[in-house]
């Protein structure tokens, strides 16, 4: 009886053992179209994709008067156009932290809301171009979260911001996680050509 009862036990936890091997890992970096699992969060000043992670050194801030919008273009160490271009409403808000909301019109972008006009990520899997969905039926998912820092610095970043192959029909989505800091003395404002600096500490 006692042997029937110790097999019993141990076909119950070998079974037990075999399905939990077969589980999804839910931290999977698996860059597959279908993957939908998280990303690791980004350190400062880098951008992280489900495959690699690329250091952030240069920005360069353009304001686009007529629609008041600050362009933050974002780029890596590796001159291999590796970075992003973020949108987001100017003035930037007064508050000293926060989150924004992708846009919700591709017409008008309204206080808090943010998009990312295009985002390389090269050394990946292909598609290696990724964009804010703009379609009136598809939305782009995540926040973006800011911080205005005691160094007279801006502390952007987001988490698990889910972008597409198109910015129109998207057929395929990618998880991205990036954060970088730049100082608030670069002021595009006034100046046509826009701002070139570095990125610095938080």
């Amino acid at each position: 009886m006692r042997s029937i009862a110790s097999k019993i036990i141990s076909i119950a936890l070998l079974s037990l053992l075999l399905s939990l091997s077969s589980c999804k890992d839910d931290n999977s970096t698996d860059p597959n179209d279908d993957n939908k699992t998280s990303t690791a969060l980004a350190a400062n000043n880098t951008l992280v994709s489900p495959e690699n992670t690329y250091s952030l050194t240069d920005i360069g801030l353009f304001h686009q008067n007529f629609i008041n919008e600050l362009w933050l273009i974002v780029k890596s160490d590796d001159n291999n156009n590796n970075g992003f271009t973020l949108k987001v409403k100017h003035p930037l808000p007064t508050d000293n932290s926060g989150e924004m909301n992708y846009i919700t019109s591709i017409l008008e972008m309204k206080e808090k809301e943010f998009s990312i006009s295009e985002l390389n990520s090269n050394k990946d899997t292909a598609p290696n171009r990724w964009y804010t969905a703009g379609g009136l039926t598809v939305a782009t998912k995540g926040k973006l979260y800011y911080k205005k820092n005691d160094n007279n610095t801006m502390t952007f970043w987001t988490n698990n911001l889910e972008l597409s192959d198109d910015n129109v029909t998207p057929t395929k989505t990618r998880k991205f996680n990036f954060k970088f800091t730049y100082s608030l003395d670069l002021d595009p404002v006034g100046k046509p050509n826009g701002v070139q600096g570095k990125l610095t500490n938080e």
